[in-house]
């Protein structure tokens, strides 16, 4: 029984969701008789591929609109990866929610028709990139678009039904009469290109078989000097890069540097076989699809192969640091914010242990797991730690003194151990920060440093 203090109201709380799942976001419609909810599984990944639900208050019937895609076919819908809905994403009367969600490489805006459960892209055509929905009113969306080259502009357009889609009974949906408000003059077509490149791994089996994806940026230029690529694999694992503006990237674009972020098997955006591929085999799986996809553009003949480094954090970092021990003839330097390194430690210091075992393919219990000789081994088979001997690249790492997630000794495990075999490194420390390094002050400092470690090992002209 729940009470309310202030009006001294009481009543029992009624659970209409399936009590092993969890759910999130719930929507009411504009009539309040249907409500759109997200729901996932318990455990697992952190990040995985969600189901849309609609309850009917008048009959309590609950039912799946948009389930989960194991496998997408081709470039078909590839399952929902929606963290939350808008606060208000129902059209007026009540018959479609509309939201953003992460399709492959790109952020497109759906239409989901709560009757049929049909899904639609209603993203304007013509533009690849990110769109972002911010509210739904009145049958009226405000969203945003950007894209590697262009900075978010806001956009206000209205959502109409368009003629019927030959063989469909379901109407589809556009958003028409756009407005962009406030565009953005900061656009740099004339400085940066940029472009999906897709990719499949070698080989015949079933988890061989799915594919991913990498965007590349780089500088707009009518000589033949190739510029340096910087491959950044992203970290979660369980998260992608999307067709955004990404502030960084793009200042190293206009370095001169070429931008390789890859989204290795285990992205979301890809069906859920790709996140569940990628369990137990960190380390391997996903540290040669970031290789392959640095090969492919290597070999395209656009970069400067002699001129490669790698940059990432959290598994970002983890990966960079596989990438220059497990290729130490492939790059030239690293660059490494707030790296897992060592699993076995770090499930013991982390906050979030249960990601070490369940991306190592363990098991694990919040109540009951202890670590035992059998996981631990396999969690230092997974580790980077492993190839310290091997690595010939001069490190820099970006250390949050406060981070929880990836603690600071984490990155003292390698530092040390590459000072140990004589190998050039240095070491960072931001006292205030903890994981992302997102204050202004640090995150200008952290790049910076980052621009002068490149520049000092590709060219050897600042000391």
């Amino acid at each position: 029984m729940v009470v309310d203090v202030i009006s001294r109201y009481y009543f029992d709380p009624e659970t209409l969701s399936a009590t092993e799942m969890a759910v999130a976001s719930p929507r009411l419609s504009p009539d309040e008789n249907k409500l759109v909810y997200l729901q996932s599984r318990v455990g697992g990944p952190h990040r995985s591929c969600v189901k849309l639900m609609l309850l009917e208050f008048r009959t309590r019937n609950v039912k799946t609109l948009v389930d989960v895609v194991d496998v997408p076919d081709g470039n078909s819908f590839p399952g929902l990866y929606v963290e939350t809905l808008p606060t208000r994403c129902w059209s007026q009367d009540g018959s479609k929610v509309v939201f953003s969600s992460i399709w492959q490489s790109r952020k497109e805006i759906l239409c989901v028709d709560v009757l049929s459960g049909s899904v639609c892209k209603i993203s304007p055509d013509g533009m690849i990139g990110c769109w972002s929905v911010f509210d739904v009113f009145d049958d009226m969306a405000v969203f945003s678009f950007a894209s590697p080259i262009s900075p978010p502009c806001l956009m206000i357009g209205q959502l109409s039904d368009s003629k019927m889609k030959v063989g469909s009974t379901v109407p589809s949906v556009q958003i028409e009469n756009i407005i962009t408000i406030g565009a953005s003059h900061c656009h740099y077509e004339g400085d940066m290109t940029w472009e999906i490149i897709s990719l499949k791994p070698s080989g015949g089996d079933h988890i061989k078989s799915i594919s991913y994806e990498a965007v590349l940026i780089k500088p707009a230029t009518t000589t033949d000097v190739k510029p340096p690529m910087i491959v950044t694999p992203h970290g979660g694992p369980h998260s992608c890069y999307m067709s955004d503006f990404m502030v960084g990237n793009a200042a190293l674009c206009l370095l001169g540097f070429a931008v390789l972020s890859v989204n290795y098997r285990g992205s979301i955006g890809f069906g859920q076989a790709s996140i569940d591929a990628l369990l137990g085999n960190v380390g391997t799986m996903d540290v040669h699809d970031v290789q392959e996809a640095a090969v492919h553009v290597i070999q395209s003949g656009v970069v400067d192969s002699a001129r490669i480094v790698v940059h990432g954090g959290s598994h970002g970092g983890f990966l960079s640091a596989h990438l220059i021990g497990q290729f130490p003839d492939s790059y030239m330097a690293a660059c490494v914010r707030n790296p897992a390194i060592g699993f076995p430690a770090m499930a013991e210091t982390s906050d979030i242990p249960d990601w070490n075992y369940t991306e190592s393919g363990l098991p694990y219990n919040v109540w009951t797991t202890l670590p035992s000789a059998a996981s631990l081994a396999k969690m230092f088979d997974v580790s980077p730690i492993q190839y310290a001997d091997k690595v010939k690249a001069p490190v820099l790492f970006l250390v949050g003194a406060k981070d929880l997630r990836c603690p600071p000794s984490q990155s003292h495990e390698l530092h040390y151990a590459l000072k140990a075999r004589h190998i050039e490194t240095k070491m960072l420390v931001y006292h205030k920060s903890s994981h992302p390094l997102w204050e202004v002050d640090v995150e200008a400092d952290a790049f910076v440093n980052m621009a002068v470690w490149f520049y000092k090992h590709l060219y050897s002209r600042i000391k």
